[in-house]
């Protein structure tokens, strides 16, 4: 990690744990995974730490920046709001000494740049660089050029760095150069610093840090000067006041105290004095005396410097080494009073040749004020009139709101010294005479002193001693805006540069009075207040109760027993004063850190502030390595169960956050905040101890205060906590199998305290992966861990109740339905076996008595139901039309319906076997898909609502984790056995039906096999007859001579002709074959009524075509048949026929020779011989 990032990230942010996903969002602590979750949304989790995140070890310690420069041969840099990196060769280091930055001289393509790297804990303000680079560069411009600047990071370090890539200046700068004896040339050369300081304020820049080193000479020759080192600078607003920026650094960090101006030692956290323009013209003249007397010789009395710039007492040269008018300069530059101070108009008036500082007013021989004749009072120079004003009060408030003392000044041209005076006395204290007398005296002589509480002078530099040894009447009376104290700060320092005002004693008198002490005089003690800050001191008296804190050592010795309110009385002003004066660097730390938790509550920002300057400390404040037993998380953790261990019942919080009972939650929170390490624990805490959170209000496992205070020790800690219960400790789960007796023989309290704190190794792990195994699946198994451990726990007890609620309907379901099972098998059988048995009879039928059963049936069925046709559709015709129309009407319904039964007749057996078949199918399917299960017990969505709703009454969450539908999946399952319960009768009476269809199909089979037995026996007994009379017919002829039987011969054969005929027609039947370009087989059959001939005719070659063929009798030609080929409707198609010859030769079947014809061509001819009769039986 970059350490420079590492120190401006010490505040970890949340950690959003994903919504919708995921068991409660929190901050992190220390990783949170996302929680994939079933199909129910359950609350975000708390924190979900990840185990290697819990920290260990002491407080930390803040980073420091290394101390040897970056080392590079070659640098790329890339400039801010560019693309391209520009490269640099390294060529010498110019400076490494300074506090603020390395310094090399670097070159690109041939020419010299100066390269500025800042320490990583130096920030100059990018908007000033860029504010030069792209509108102030140039050859004649007064600012030392800028090319490039950003951020670089040192890829051997990982430290980020600010940098500039400036012009190479080879003249060196002012602080190299000598002006004694150079009057003309100071003078030139102080014009042109002051040009370029108004040419970066015409840019809205404040330079801050004007001294010799930072102007330049660009050339050897020292003819251009320019002014550099922007690294402190900052913006102005359009009235020419300094722009503050929080995030940088602050003032007191970034000034050359020789050179600057007073009011910039006036900064402190709550108040920032306006820094203005003028602010770079006063270092301009500290610059001007440093060029003159010599830097060292200032530098030798940097402490006493701060001192005399508040009492305008500079150590300038005297009018023997400078003229007047180049002194007038410097004085002018360097008032301590801002409004007093000279600017650019001041300067371009002196360039001309004027004097703007009056060195010596006393210098006129014929200065003679009168003041009190009587007395032989007679002032001789201002100081001896400002001296009488304050011996003798009375007359020269006399003279002052008389005008009297304005009217001497006039005389001598003193003008402005005048109208200032009339100013007092008219407007600003007009009636308070002793301030307005007093505020005279200093516009006429600004080294008039101040007169303390007993009498004595008080140097400016011993004002905060005279406010601090008698600070109760000066908390009092600095509520007075016309307070004489005012009057000399507000003339001598200047209003705005101060940093209390009359209005801020008025409203907190111990803050700001304290803090107006603190600025004016550093090093004085602290006063820590052990009472409410609002109550005024005076109405405090009690001495004990104000404790002197003269080091920081001291002051941690004193404030581990202070309550959170006086805690929050040291983020006061004058605190945070104090601080910066005796330690900057810890000062600067808390800033930073306060600024990272601007949002907190003053609560804890106090402890904050106090663990931050004791970051060496424990919470106790004692030193880590001094023995304090209060220093990592762990060392909570272990505190806290001590306590579980000592009442052997977890306390109960009295208010949220709270997380150890005798430990303020807010300075525990600010103490985790002080450790970047441990930043993250508040939050972490806050959101386990919350049990109202959005997140944890959502939970649907038990989460109470205990397991919430366990969880947290958990996260902090790394570990889930030992606790002892019954006087048996648990280390682990495994701990409940070796303690078996005893956790059996524990109290429902006793296991409902151990079931909580089970639930750490599942749901409420603060380092389980919920992407590996969510929440839900997690609370599950903990429920179904304590049913088998822990049986006297209430969430076993409640839990057990569903179980048996849930399991018990589906278990009647499931009854209910196996009933109808048994009887769903019976009444499918009774759809298909009546079918079965039909379908064999009907084909037995087909082939034991031939078709002509079916016809005689149908002609007789036909005949019938012609006959009854005709009668209902005469009366119709005879009805809508006359007898004709009735007549007509009915022969027709006779005719047709007897037609269609003798031509179709053999067809209407497999027809209705067909229909009774599709009859069958539907009920079969009726029955299998009409009464069936409507749910599947083992539906996973109602396993899982069975698993919710036990888990919602175990733990009292159903509305979470059920909402409305709190009784399913209960009322599902008793809803389906409701259903199958009430089907059973309505399956009694289908079976019951079907089972008469079948008894009833059974009997119409009997009926109809009845009747072809009988109609086989009657053809039978035909058959033998005729072949009986054949063969006596044979008989007589042997017997009977030729001529006697003659006759007799020819009446048999005019009685047989007929019985010969159907004989042949008959053997006609059957089945022919011939093998040609492709087999051909017909098969014959001959009508019931004996006139036509049917024949089908199959011809597989290549492709397989089959023909209806159909041929009319002839009585009188028995064997030559034309047979007309069908088309699909069954019409002859007169065009396309088989002229076919049957005949029976000798010792061989019957043969058939035939001939094709279509459209009167012959296309093949060929001869069949019969292969099968009629029945299928193969032939020889």
């Amino acid at each position: 990690m970059n350490p420079s990032n590492e120190m401006n990230t010490m505040v970890p942010g949340a950690t959003a744990i994903p919504d919708a996903t995921s068991v409660p969002e929190t901050t992190a602590i220390p990783e949170a995974t996302a929680v994939p979750m079933s199909e129910t949304a359950i609350p975000n989790a708390t924190a979900v730490p990840n185990a290697t995140a819990v920290p260990g070890g002491t407080s930390d310690v803040v980073p420091t920046a290394p101390k040897e420069e970056p080392k590079f041969e070659t640098i790329e840099l890339v400039s801010m709001g560019q693309d391209s990196p520009k490269q640099y060769t390294y060529e010498k280091l110019l400076s490494a000494s300074s506090g603020e930055a390395f310094v090399y001289l670097v070159k690109r393509k041939d020419e010299f740049f100066v390269l500025k790297i800042y320490k990583p804990n130096r920030h100059p303000n990018h908007d000033v660089l860029e504010e030069i680079m792209t509108k102030t560069r140039g050859a004649d411009s007064p600012l030392v050029g800028i090319y490039s600047h950003g951020l670089w990071t040192d890829p051997k370090t990982g430290w980020t760095h600010d940098f500039e890539v400036m012009q190479y200046c080879e003249g060196g700068s002012l602080a190299e150069v000598s002006f004694k004896g150079k009057e003309d040339e100071f003078k030139r050369v102080a014009l042109e610093m002051a040009i370029a300081i108004d040419f970066c304020h015409r840019h809205h820049i404040l330079h801050r840090d004007v001294k010799p080193g930072n102007f330049l000479y660009v050339d050897k020759e020292h003819k251009h000067l320019v002014l550099a080192d922007f690294g402190i600078a900052m913006m102005l607003d359009d009235e020419g006041n300094m722009i503050y920026d929080k995030r940088r650094q602050l003032i007191e960090e970034a000034r050359s105290v020789v050179y600057a101006a007073p009011e910039m030692y006036m900064q402190m956290q709550s108040f920032s004095p306006v820094v203005t323009t003028k602010a770079d013209f006063y270092s301009l003249g500290m610059t001007l005396v440093a060029l003159w007397k010599g830097e060292g010789f200032l530098i030798g009395k940097e402490q006493e410097l701060v001192t005399m710039k508040q009492e305008n007492k500079l150590p300038y040269p005297t009018l023997q080494e400078i003229s007047e008018h180049t002194l007038s300069l410097m004085m002018a530059l360097t008032r301590n009073n801002v409004k007093d101070r000279a600017g650019m108009a001041e300067i371009e008036e002196w360039a001309k040749g004027k004097v703007i500082f009056q060195i010596n007013p006393n210098g006129r021989t014929d200065f003679r004020i009168p003041f009190n004749v009587k007395e032989g009072l007679v002032a001789n120079s201002l100081q001896d009139l400002a001296k009488m004003m304050g011996e003798n009060p009375d007359l020269a408030k006399r003279y002052l709101y008389q005008d009297q003392i304005g009217s001497w000044l006039k005389e001598y041209d003193m003008f402005p010294e005048a109208a200032r005076l009339e100013e007092i006395t008219e407007n600003i204290y007009p009636d308070n005479r002793d301030s307005g007398l007093y505020a005279a005296r200093l516009v006429i002589d600004p080294d008039t002193p101040y007169v303390g509480k007993e009498g004595k002078v008080v140097p400016l530099s011993q004002i905060g001693e005279e406010i601090y040894a008698h600070f109760a009447e000066y908390c009092e009376e600095l509520k007075d805006e016309q307070h004489i104290l005012w009057v000399y700060l507000h003339t001598v320092v200047g209003q705005d540069s101060l940093p209390s005002s009359p209005e801020d004693v008025l409203e907190k008198p111990l803050v700001y009075t304290a803090l107006l002490m603190y600025r004016l005089t550093p090093g004085l003690p602290y006063l820590l207040y052990r009472l409410p800050p609002e109550l005024p001191v005076l109405e405090n008296p009690n001495a004990e109760k104000v404790i002197e804190i003269n080091s920081l050592d001291e002051l941690l010795s004193k404030v581990n027993d202070l309550t959170t309110e006086e805690a929050k009385r040291l983020l006061e002003p004058d605190f945070m004063a104090w601080l910066s004066e005796r330690d900057l660097a810890k000062f600067m730390m808390v800033k930073s850190k306060l600024s990272e938790y601007e949002n907190a509550a003053d609560s804890v920002k106090g402890w904050l502030m106090l663990y931050t300057i004791a970051f060496d400390c424990g919470f106790d404040f004692k030193k880590v390595n001094e023995g304090s037993e209060l220093v990592t998380p762990s060392d909570f953790a272990e505190l806290l169960v001590k306590e579980y261990d000592n009442q052997d019942v977890l306390f109960v919080c009295n208010y949220e956050g709270q997380l150890i009972s005798h430990i303020d939650e807010k300075r525990l929170d600010a103490y985790f905040y002080s450790r970047p390490k441990y930043a993250k624990y508040p939050n972490y805490i806050c959101e386990c101890l919350d049990l109202k959170s959005a997140s944890n209000s959502k939970r649907y496992g038990p989460y109470n205060e205990e397991l919430a205070r366990m969880k947290a020790v958990t996260g902090i800690s790394g570990k889930v906590p030992t606790i002892t219960v019954a006087k048996v400790k648990f280390s682990s789960l495994n701990d409940i199998d070796s303690h078996f007796m005893d956790v059996f023989n524990m109290s429902e309290k006793e296991q409902n305290r151990l079931a909580d704190w089970c639930a750490l190794f599942f749901q409420e792990d603060p380092f389980t992966d919920y992407k590996k195994r969510s929440y839900y699946d997690l609370t599950w198994d903990y429920y179904k861990f304590i049913s088998s451990k822990l049986t006297s726990s209430k969430y076993y007890k409640q839990g057990l109740l569903a179980d048996s609620k849930v399991n018990g309907a589906k278990e009647r379901m499931e009854r209910q339905w196996d009933k109808l099972e048994p009887l769903k098998k019976i009444t499918k059988n009774f759809c298909i076996l009546p079918l079965v048995v039909i379908s064999i009879v009907f084909a037995v039928l087909s082939l034991y008595a031939g078709k002509s059963f079916f016809d005689v049936v149908m002609v007789d069925v036909g005949e019938g139901v012609g006959f009854i046709a005709a009668i209902i559709v005469g009366i119709i015709g005879l009805y809508l039309a006359s007898w004709p129309g009735g007549l007509i009407g009915a022969l027709l319904g006779y005719f047709i319906i007897s037609w269609f039964c003798r031509t179709f007749g053999f067809l209407f057996p497999w027809v209705m076997v067909a229909y009774c078949w599709y009859l069958a199918y539907q009920a079969y399917h009726m029955v299998k898909n009409g009464f069936v299960k409507d749910i599947d017990p083992d539906d996973a969505k109602l396993i899982d609502a069975g698993k919710r709703v036990i888990m919602g009454e175990a733990f009292d969450s159903k509305k979470k984790l059920l909402g409305d539908s709190e009784d399913y999946p209960v009322n599902v399952y008793r809803e389906s056995a409701n259903v199958a319960e009430s089907s059973r009768p309505k399956l009694y009476k289908k079976a019951m039906v079907l089972f008469a269809l079948a008894l009833g199909s059974l009997l119409l089979c009997f009926v109809i096999g009845s009747k072809a037995v009988q109609k086989h026996s009657h053809d039978k007994y035909v058959a033998e007859m005729e072949a009986k009379a054949e063969a006596e017919n044979a008989e007589s002829l042997q017997d009977t001579p030729y001529n006697e039987a003659e006759d007799k011969v020819e009446a048999e054969k005019e009685e047989t002709s007929t019985l010969g005929e159907e004989m042949f027609l008959q053997r006609m039947c059957g089945t022919y074959e011939f093998q040609n370009d492709g087999k051909y087989t017909l098969v014959v059959d001959i009508t019931d009524d004996r006139k036509k001939v049917l024949a089908d005719l199959t011809i597989e070659g290549d492709e397989t075509t089959s023909y209806k063929l159909q041929a009319e009798v002839n009585p009188d030609d028995k064997e030559n048949y034309i047979f007309y080929v069908l088309d699909e409707n069954g019409a002859k198609m007169d065009n396309d026929y088989y002229e076919m010859k049957f005949y029976e030769p000798k010792e061989s079947n019957m043969t058939i020779e035939y001939n094709h014809k279509k459209d009167g061509v012959e296309t093949n001819s060929g001869i069949l011989s019969k292969v099968k009769d009629p029945q299928g039986n193969s032939v020889e």
